[in-house]
């Protein structure tokens, strides 16, 4: 999974699945739209797809997930996914 950093949550770094989050983008909607639609100017939305500079933030995660739109299941993949994989590990050892 290519990850890039989210904001601070709870004082630990959300790594996003930005791979899945841009095939996703691709067939439902374009980036350009999707940055438009966010408030967040065309070229900042592809760094932070590309991984460079600052990642997404809570509410920009928030507004992607409603435009795009992607399912809470997705979301949470996306998003979350690797904090919800290491949740789980530890209820289950």
């Amino acid at each position: 999974m290519s990850c890039i950093n989210a904001t601070e949550i709870g004082g630990e770094i959300m790594p996003v699945d930005v791979e899945r989050l841009d095939e996703i983008i691709e067939q439902r909607n374009t980036k350009q739209r999707v940055a438009e639609l966010i408030g967040v100017n065309r070229s900042t939305f592809y760094r932070k797809l590309k991984g460079e500079g600052k990642g997404f933030s809570v509410e920009e995660a928030q507004k992607i997930t409603a435009v795009v739109p992607l399912s809470g299941e997705e979301a949470v993949q996306i998003f979350f996914g690797s904090k919800v994989a290491k949740t789980l590990q530890k209820k289950h050892n």
